[in-house]
């Protein structure tokens, strides 16, 4: 039980911080955006302190299956020029450099959750109960395929015709003296219809 409730706290706390930044960000914004994200770790966090079992399998089982993911959440330092980048940074050194923070902060938790989950001791109160042992290599394999896609289909769809018409868009507009880059393309739905969608920095 020990080792649940180190476990529930690092995610009490995870949630806490991610919850104060979320809600900072929004009253910075003077925004009416209400805030209702990161429940899981919360309700995780309850359940681990009391001692739950079978929540601690599936917490293990489910951090296998979104670290890379996770990792992935910092895909923009890599799929983009490193001037833009740096650019970026420079301009909005707190944002940027929290969001680096926050997904440090979440991978740090998973990796330490996921050892207190592992503990010889907590395999022995599960196996005591006849819990059957999960194969953490599933989850991890169906993780790296998930992150695999994910960024497949990032890259293309910022290659794709969407892409290059709003880079075309932005260079008659303002001038080929910049470089452009796309990093989102999306759809809109309007009174008129619906609409591709890019962002053009």
């Amino acid at each position: 039980k020990p080792h649940l409730q180190s476990a529930g706290y690092v995610l009490l706390f995870t949630w806490l911080v991610l919850t104060v930044s979320a809600w900072s960000e929004i009253a910075l914004a003077d925004s009416r955006i209400y805030f209702v994200g990161g429940l899981e770790l919360l309700v995780f966090g309850i359940f681990l302190l009391r001692g739950n079992l079978r929540a601690a399998r599936w917490l293990r089982w489910l951090i296998a299956l979104l670290l890379l993911p996770t990792v992935l959440v910092l895909d923009f330092l890599f799929m983009q020029p490193l001037s833009l980048t740096v650019t970026q940074f420079k301009l909005a050194p707190a944002r940027h450099g929290w969001l680096v923070l926050e997904t440090m902060l979440s991978l740090w938790t998973m990796h330490y959750v996921y050892r207190q989950l592992g503990m010889p001791a907590v395999m022995a109160a599960c196996d005591a109960r006849r819990y059957r042992r999960r194969d953490v290599r599933i989850p991890a394999i169906l993780g790296l395929l998930l992150g695999i896609s994910s960024v497949g289909i990032g890259l293309a769809t910022l290659r794709g015709e969407t892409a290059r018409q709003a880079h075309t868009i932005a260079a008659q507009r303002y001038g080929s003296g910049y470089q452009y880059h796309v990093n989102g393309v999306g759809n809109a739905v309007t009174p008129q219809g619906r609409f591709h969608t890019a962002q053009v920095l």
